[in-house]
């Protein structure tokens, strides 16, 4: 990235700032973490173990307890969706990106654990911007974290992609 915005005016790269005092990081994480684990109790990613090991737990222990019940999932997983789309953006990160103003917001990967990006993503929208997501490896449509809020843009890889994002992501 570097060698790239040293070549080209027309791209820079800074570092976000740090979302650590944010007094709705923790609550957005367990948040994220909780609709992990429901996604991954899913029957579907039974042959895929590792998926709900590694969801489980960073889960909070009651989302950990709901996801043993079919019946309980899809309720609880509305509920976080719910508590998700009630937390405010980071102001001080909406902020500064309205200040940098950017053409177009670039984020390396919102599908990760926990998925934080997706503050920096609730942070552009919030300030207008333009963003565009580049799905970085095979698996990180259909084994990480959904993408909970929608970017400007999805770039994929190939039509296995193109439909994961449709069919998983909507």
């Amino acid at each position: 990235v570097e060698e790239l915005s040293a070549s080209n005016p027309n791209i820079t790269w800074v570092h976000a700032p740090s979302l650590q005092r944010w007094p709705w990081a923790r609550l957005a994480r367990q948040v994220r973490h909780g609709l992990e684990c429901l996604r991954f109790a899913d029957p579907t990613y039974d042959r895929l173990s590792k998926y709900r090991r590694r969801s489980e737990p960073k889960a909070p222990r009651v989302i950990r307890w709901l996801a043993r019940y079919p019946a309980a999932r899809r309720p609880a997983g509305a509920l976080l969706r719910a508590m998700e789309r009630g937390i405010p953006p980071p102001s001080g990160l909406t902020r500064w990106l309205s200040e940098l103003a950017p053409d177009c917001l670039l984020l390396g990967s919102v599908t990760n654990d926990g998925a934080p990006q997706l503050d920096h993503l609730e942070a552009a929208r919030a300030a207008g911007l333009r963003t565009s997501l580049p799905i970085y490896s095979w698996d990180h449509l259909s084994g990480k974290a959904l993408l909970h809020i929608e970017p400007s843009q999805v770039h994929v890889w190939n039509e296995i992609q193109q439909r994961e994002a449709r069919d998983m992501h909507g």
